[in-house]
């Protein structure tokens, strides 16, 4: 298994369970199929049983969802905290089966989501990139703020819409808030330790324009 930054397990092994808890952040699972020895991962109110497979788990805020599991091969069985450890073999009301190249996206109050999600983007962090395709310019930058110390701050709120698109190194933020200036003519001010993208019809603050 391997940790994105920010994130913290626990790791539980039984002699008929292997366990790990997700207490925050982002984990990626390549698993040894064991049927009489289930993998599962616990992540707040959900477990994900391994069905042999290789699979990333985000326990979080992503986008209004608070688990995102994608699995890059095999197999995994999402179901309540309630189920048994037992590997299922069909989807039913209470347990859900997520095969490659999909993710699924739990949200407060809704139903389940089930998108595709190419692999190379779903674990574009384990090889230090970030990787956007017409990827809402809200959620880039909350990618970009998880991984450097000076922060992206969106000054005005018709810029979280905007579609960006690329593949950054994690630590190039400040390419990437120079490109995304560029290409939607924004204003981009340096103050601090904070990148702040405004539209260049907004009167700055008493702030001149400064690239860093």
């Amino acid at each position: 298994m391997t940790l994105d930054t920010n994130s913290r397990i626990v790791v539980r092994y039984g002699r008929r369970v292997r366990r790990v808890i997700l207490r925050y952040g982002e984990a990626y699972f390549q698993v040894v199929h064991n049927p009489g020895r289930p993998f599962v991962v616990l992540a707040g109110n959900r477990k994900v049983i391994d069905l042999g497979t290789a699979f990333v788990v985000r326990r979080g805020n992503v986008g209004g969802a608070t688990l995102m599991v994608t699995v890059i091969k095999g197999r995994v069985a999402v179901a309540p905290l309630d189920v048994a450890d037992r590997v299922p073999t069909v989807s039913s009301r209470s347990v859900l089966l997520v095969t490659a190249g999909t993710r699924l996206l739990l949200r407060p109050h809704a139903l389940p989501t089930l998108r595709a999600e190419p692999a190379a983007q779903a674990t574009a962090w384990l090889r230090d990139e970030l990787i956007f395709n017409n990827t809402p310019l809200a959620v880039a930058a909350r990618h970009f703020n998880r991984y450097n110390r000076c922060k992206i701050v969106l000054g005005a709120p018709e810029l979280q819409a905007l579609r960006v698109g690329g593949v950054f190194r994690l630590s190039a933020a400040k390419s990437f808030v120079r490109s995304v200036a560029e290409a939607h003519h924004l204003r981009l001010i340096a103050r601090g330790d904070t990148w702040i993208l405004e539209p260049r019809t907004r009167v700055p603050d008493g702030t001149s324009d400064h690239r860093p």
